[in-house]
């Protein structure tokens, strides 16, 4: 797993929530999620705007950690 999908799992654990739960707010499914999550596909900067709505931090606590 890639830093940013360790950050992302870190992120969604800390929140008690599951990364099916995540790709349901992201509107993916969990394997697209996991394919970025290790580095197999680049995370679209969309994503990374949602994600950081979602847990309530930065793009750059996303992207850079």
């Amino acid at each position: 797993m890639t830093e940013l999908g360790k950050r992302i799992r870190e992120l969604y654990e800390d929140r008690k929530m599951l990364q099916k739960d995540v790709a349901e707010v992201l509107g993916v499914s969990a394997a697209a999620l996991s394919r970025v999550m290790h580095g197999k596909r680049p995370m679209p900067l969309s994503w990374a705007v949602e994600l950081s709505d979602l847990f309530g931090c930065t793009v750059d606590e996303i992207v850079k950690g």
